[in-house]
């Protein structure tokens, strides 16, 4: 039979990995990638002291003995849900700048440099391909969030007494739960960018320029119009809203959080649909 009558059928035998094996290649060269960076590494470091001076202050409210010779510390620090939501939403923000710098460098090159074609060629199929991406994202940011997070909360639970358990006990599921949802939208924010901008240092500014003008203009409508849904517009903003009742704090309007759960979910669903049209193994040769 002539050469040119034979059509391509892809390979239908046994594979030698599964498919969580295949996304643990992925994501284990992606990590390597990252923190073959100096900068990205010491940026790493910067971010958990975060943590760590959160962990300094549950530690020394706790021994009261010691602070009555500076004063009154619990007229300033008190250990409860909102401390914990404020501590996180600063956790966060230094999150959100580890990953504007780490995340363009994931996709951006292999949309750039053809590697695409080379990837999806073998088996291995664009979802195992962009879930290998989001894990490198998902861990890395989970490490800076909700685990230091849990680990200060430990120490609280175990230094606070039985009547701080009774009250607070829930907020180690608040923790998590409102970590997942930010690293969920981010993560996904963060490789829509990287595939669609090419030029890594153009996604990089874009992503804090997604975070910066974005707080900038809705600080402006608040400030304008003595409201809150400027906070519509800023990406961190936007969270401390929506994590409004997993913290169980001061409920805001019931508009204002129904928008700002739509605005979420419409960032990580456009985020998704931009990620999958981009991420093909082809290419339009003319």
């Amino acid at each position: 039979m002539a050469v040119y009558k034979q059509t391509y059928r892809g390979y239908e035998g046994p594979l030698a990995a599964s498919a969580w094996q295949r996304v643990g290649v992925i994501h284990r060269y992606a990590r390597r990638r990252v923190f073959a960076s100096r900068f990205l590494t010491v940026l790493f470091l910067i971010c958990l002291l975060v943590p760590l001076i959160q962990l300094v202050l549950v530690y020394v409210s706790n021994n009261l003995g010691f602070l009555s010779q500076f004063g009154n510390f619990h007229s300033f620090v008190t250990i409860d849900n909102n401390f914990f939501a404020q501590w996180l939403h600063t956790e966060c923000v230094f999150a959100f700048l580890f990953a504007a710098f780490a995340a363009p460098g994931l996709v951006a090159p292999d949309v750039t440099n053809g590697g695409l074609s080379l990837y999806l060629a073998r088996p291995l199929s664009r979802w195992e391909y962009m879930l290998g991406k989001f894990s490198v994202l998902f861990a890395l940011l989970s490490a800076l969030t909700w685990v230091p997070g849990l680990i200060v909360y430990a120490v609280q639970m175990s230094i606070g007494g039985a009547a701080w358990r009774s009250q607070f006990g829930w907020i180690g599921i608040s923790i998590v739960l409102a970590s997942w949802i930010w690293i969920t939208v981010l993560s996904l924010l963060a490789i829509a960018v990287s595939s669609w901008v090419r030029w890594k240092i153009i996604a990089i500014g874009a992503l804090l320029g997604i975070d910066f003008l974005g707080a900038g203009f809705g600080a402006a409508i608040n400030a304008t119009l003595s409201t809150q849904a400027g906070d519509l517009f800023s990406f961190n903003a936007l969270h401390l809203v929506v994590w409004t009742a997993i913290f169980r704090q001061p409920p805001l309007a019931p508009l204002l959080v129904a928008a700002a759960w739509i605005v979420v979910a419409a960032i990580a669903g456009i985020s998704l649909w931009l990620v999958q049209l981009k991420i093909r193994g082809l290419a339009v040769v003319r």
